[in-house]
């Protein structure tokens, strides 16, 4: 089997050891400048007796008078991957043409050439190629199904990175690209943009007197509370440790204030077992500015947060 250098590497061997003998068919696989990628001791000879005398010598594409190659790499292939089959008309350099009876047939980015020497042969290999074509048909099903699964794999990887374990609300991650978009939103089109830090008050006393699975669920019960009560269009995240994030488009920090006092009494009316008494948490909000930064805007919010543990916990501090 012919296996010419500059395209051996690139597509390896693919047709079958036992074809590389036979002389009474030709055998070959072309891409589709027509360049030859693998051919048998039959294609080699109508090489041989066609030597170009001038243009690309490794192309075999002027082998190809009619049809021509150039219309056989745009003709639509049927069920079996064919795009022609009947009697073909090899062109030479040296006056003599050669008419085989050829099946051709497309292979992804090549074209598979059968040409009839010898008529058994032919239908041998025309056999072979219809189960080279069924196999490689099979491949490209597989290829597919394999890349769908890897694209949902990739999405729930995707998902995975920017979701707090815990908690099943949004990472810092998430929420860092949630800010910057809507930071964007408000600098391009004004809309109105709050943020709040939210502290679970007296938590490492929960951890220490009741345990860490205790603790555990009260940030799990902190975190629904928080996603169910808020609108659609807020963003709740958990920022580390006992404290969680909120985003609060299109809101003034009035209308914020009154979000966030609602949310508290909501938290405080909730007793988590075995604890007897009600969780409380303390809210830090600031309104973003128009040529603000949310990072800005979020330390200011942290300010106000402690601001508000600081005068007792259990309450919502507007930032300054």
């Amino acid at each position: 089997m012919t296996h010419p250098a500059h395209e051996q590497d690139v597509h390896g061997p693919c047709l079958p050891g036992y074809l590389e003998e036979l002389n009474g068919v030709a055998v070959a696989l072309l891409d589709d400048a027509g360049a030859v990628l693998e051919a048998n001791r039959g294609f080699t000879r109508l090489l041989e007796e066609t030597t170009p005398q001038h243009g690309d010598a490794r192309s075999a594409a002027w082998l190809f008078q009619q049809p021509r190659f150039a219309d056989l790499t745009c003709a639509l292939a049927d069920e079996s991957g064919c795009v022609f089959r009947g009697p073909i008309t090899m062109g030479s350099a040296r006056g003599t043409p050669r008419s085989l009876n050829a099946s051709i047939y497309r292979r992804a980015d090549a074209l598979l050439f059968v040409g009839e020497y010898d008529v058994v042969g032919l239908e041998r290999v025309a056999s072979m190629a219809l189960g080279l074509n069924q196999e490689l048909a099979d491949i490209q099903r597989e290829l597919a199904r394999r890349n769908r699964e890897l694209k949902r794999t990739q999405a729930e990887l995707e998902t995975l990175s920017r979701t707090d374990a815990m908690t099943g609300l949004p990472n810092r991650r998430h929420l860092d690209d949630r800010l910057t978009d809507e930071v964007y939103r408000l600098r391009r089109y004004g809309s109105p943009l709050c943020v709040s830090l939210v502290d679970v008050d007296h938590f490492k006393t929960i951890n220490d007197r009741f345990g860490h699975r205790t603790g555990d669920a009260v940030l799990r019960t902190v975190a629904r509370l928080l996603a169910q009560s808020v609108r659609r269009s807020d963003f709740v995240a958990r920022w580390g440790g006992e404290e969680f994030a909120l985003l609060l488009p299109e809101t003034r920090l009035v209308g914020a204030c009154t979000m966030l006092e609602r949310l508290r009494q909501t938290l405080s009316d909730y007793v988590v077992p075995p604890l007897t008494a009600p969780v409380t948490a303390s809210f830090g909000v600031s309104e973003v500015g128009a040529e603000e930064d949310g990072e800005s805007a979020l330390c200011r919010a942290d300010r106000a947060l402690y601001r508000a543990k600081r005068e007792g916990r259990n309450r919502v501090a507007l930032a300054r």
